[in-house]
């Protein structure tokens, strides 16, 4: 089930890794193959819900940077930690991106009944991904979804952001 097991050991003391970014839980989500334990998955005794997500702007361009805010409440009966995850998951189209990616997270301790808002901030990086035909990182404009959660797979709040530019990449033309 890994996605490197038909690359490995390799030949020749080389290894080719043709999974390219598909790897862990991107390569799951893509294959859309279950798993035991989903990334960032952990254990605790007690538990967690999330609400009032907030996003400092629902849009952003090139220079801009927002913060993204949820409160996050023990709801079991014991003091818990809890690892808040933020992914974004491109929705413009462009091919070959991955279903989510994770771009920050944050721990908090809790109280049982205790809630506090956890805060992390975004720019056009964690929109991002490398353009060898740009030899630069490039974020496509469009709708992109934010996404917090206890783990890969166990999503709680997401809220849509536009991004506006007017980077664009060459269009080619070719014989096929």
């Amino acid at each position: 089930d890994n996605p490197s097991f038909l690359n490995f050991p390799g030949e020749l003391e080389k290894v080719n890794y043709a999974e390219g970014i598909y790897v862990g839980y991107r390569y799951y989500e893509k294959k859309k193959q279950s798993v035991r334990w989903p990334f960032g998955h952990g254990i605790s005794y007690t538990k967690f819900s999330y609400s009032n997500m907030k996003l400092s702007s629902d849009s952003m361009e090139e220079k801009d940077s927002i913060s993204i805010s949820v409160d996050v409440t023990n709801t079991g009966s014991r003091v818990g930690k809890e690892v808040v995850q933020l992914y974004i998951a491109d929705r413009t189209g462009t091919k070959g991106r991955p279903e989510k990616e994770l771009k920050g997270f944050s721990k908090v301790e809790l109280k049982p009944g205790e809630t506090k808002t956890v805060t992390m901030k975004i720019n056009v990086r964690s929109l991002s991904w490398y353009c060898e035909k740009l030899n630069d990182w490039y974020a496509t404009p469009g709708t992109y979804e934010v996404l917090i959660g206890h783990s890969s797979a166990d999503i709680r709040v997401r809220s849509q952001l536009g991004f506006h530019s007017n980077r664009k990449i060459g269009f080619d033309v070719d014989r096929n």
